[in-house]
């Protein structure tokens, strides 16, 4: 079982809207002994979901592998992004015109992360996020 695996155990997907898709952010930091000392979540997920991937991520402490020798000071922050995207896929099915667009674009940012995730061997430094609305570059 991989971290995803772990992460993801035991989650049940919601069935009350089942054109609706949802996403979640989780971050937390591991210390240098291994320990989850903070952790928090954004998204829109349904409560289920995120409480049971939250107590997944307090069930890691202790199965992080330190390096000998690292400084108590040392600590290592993570993000999980999860994506639920509802039971029906957008492109057939007869869900809302918005809930096909939604899960369109969740699927597409999905994408793009495990590329990213991928391409750089999950060692990626996040800039910041343009907040500017359109196809301009901010000089």
């Amino acid at each position: 079982m991989d971290l995803v695996d772990w992460l993801e155990h035991d989650v049940l997907l919601p069935l009350n809207n089942p054109c609706s898709s949802t996403f979640g952010f989780f971050f937390f930091k591991v210390t240098s002994s291994g320990e989850i000392d903070s952790l928090s979540y954004n998204g829109t997920l349904d409560r289920t979901i995120s409480d049971r991937i939250k107590i997944n991520i307090k069930k890691t402490e202790g199965f992080w592998k330190i390096p000998a020798g690292t400084s108590r000071s040392v600590s290592q922050w993570f993000m999980f992004p999860y994506f639920d995207f509802g039971k029906y896929d957008h492109l057939n099915s007869e869900c809302p015109e918005k809930d096909k667009l939604l899960q369109k674009n969740l699927r597409e940012l999905s994408d793009n992360l495990l590329i990213i995730f991928n391409q750089t061997k999950g060692r990626v430094t996040l800039i910041g996020v343009s907040q500017n609305r359109g196809p301009y570059i901010k000089i």
